[in-house]
C-alpha cells in the first residue's frame, strides 16, 4: 500500500497474522486498565475518608474481577455480579 502526502512517498505493509490484533488490542486496554488502577489508589489520599470496610470492599473487587479475567483467559469463564458499596 503506498500513502502520498505534500509530495512525499511512504510505503508500509498491512498484516493482521494470528495474535496481531489480540496483542494490539490488549496492550491498549492493559494500559487503560492500569491507568484506572492507579486513579482508584488516589483515593488513598487524605482529603477522602473511607472506613476500612470500604477500602477492602475495593480492594476484593478489583482482585475478584482480576481472577474473572484470568479465568476468561484460560477459557473457563463466569458471570459476574457488578459492583456496589
Amino acid at each position: 500500500m503506498t500513502l502520498t502526502q505534500a509530495g512525499a512517498n511512504v510505503n508500509f505493509t498491512v498484516s493482521l497474522i494470528n495474535g496481531n490484533r489480540f496483542i494490539e488490542t490488549g496492550a491498549g486496554r492493559v494500559d487503560k486498565a492500569l491507568i484506572a488502577i492507579r486513579r482508584i489508589g488516589n483515593l488513598a489520599a487524605p482529603s477522602y475518608e473511607s472506613t476500612e470496610a470500604e477500602r477492602q470492599k475495593i480492594i476484593d473487587a478489583i482482585f475478584a474481577e482480576a481472577n474473572e479475567l484470568k479465568q476468561k483467559l484460560e477459557g473457563k469463564s463466569k458471570q459476574r455480579e457488578p459492583f456496589s458499596f
